[in-house]
């Protein structure tokens, strides 16, 4: 066997090698973005709640020993609320552009690679085996941009600029809708059923709500010309402010 030959055998087993070890590093950071974010979001919780324990708020209801739903209460939800939802926006942001890089890198490794293969064969290197590094690198650049702009559309109002309001409901059931895509993934969309009819709401809402429905306090935040569901509280268990 030539030189030459097992030079570029040297060359593709260190580009697959230089791949695979750039991948390991990706799963490994991800894995820690994942457990950072998640500490990050318990200690932020934690904080929340401390606060809220030093305004001693008493919030019981002395005729029916409900807890009241008051403003301090709710905003002492939402703000945790809004932490779980701001640190899995930053951790998926941060994942997307881990794995971005991942493939940037990838492709440049591949297009060096392919550089140095023409030089040992003596060719003169192909305009696009010079220019697919700038490509890529632009395209990540552009790719971070856009992302950095979508993500910031669809968060949720800032607990500073964030109103809640409480609707009381009637609950007539509930009910699960799962379809199958055309990779064969099942989702699972959730519904509670109201009398002026079904209304989608989050899993966390759809299990909180009693099979056969009852009467609850359905809590919604407006800011930002975002409306969404907060959560929602049975009556059995809770009272609005002021009631």
């Amino acid at each position: 066997m030539g030189s030459s030959r097992i030079v570029h055998i040297l060359i593709a087993t260190g580009t697959t090698v230089l791949c695979l070890l750039a991948i390991a590093v990706a799963i490994y950071a991800g894995a820690h973005i994942l457990k950072d974010t998640s500490s990050s979001i318990d200690k932020e919780r934690e904080k929340i709640e401390a606060e809220y324990t030093e305004l001693h708020e008493n919030n019981i209801d002395e005729e029916t020993g409900k807890k009241i739903l008051t403003k301090n209460f709710l905003m002492k939800e939402y703000k945790s609320f809004y932490a779980g939802r701001k640190g899995g926006a930053k951790a998926f942001k941060a994942i997307f552009i881990l794995f971005f890089i991942l493939f940037i890198a990838i492709g440049v490794i591949s297009s060096v690679s392919e550089v140095i293969r023409s030089i040992m064969k003596g060719k003169s290197m192909k305009l696009r085996s010079i220019t697919s590094v700038g490509v890529l690198v632009a395209v990540l650049i552009s790719g971070m941009v856009i992302f950095n702009k979508v993500g910031s559309m669809a968060m949720i109002p800032k607990p500073e600029e964030v109103e809640l309001k409480v609707y009381a409901i009637t609950v007539n059931g509930k009910y699960e809708d799962t379809t199958r895509d055309s990779d064969g993934d099942e989702h699972t969309t959730y519904y509670i059923k109201l009398p002026s009819g079904n209304h989608k709401v989050t899993s966390s809402i759809y299990d909180a709500v009693d099979e056969n429905g009852g009467y609850y306090y359905l809590v919604q935040y407006e800011g930002n010309g975002k409306v969404g569901d907060l959560a929602i509280y049975s009556e059995k268990e809770y009272v609005r402010e002021g009631s």
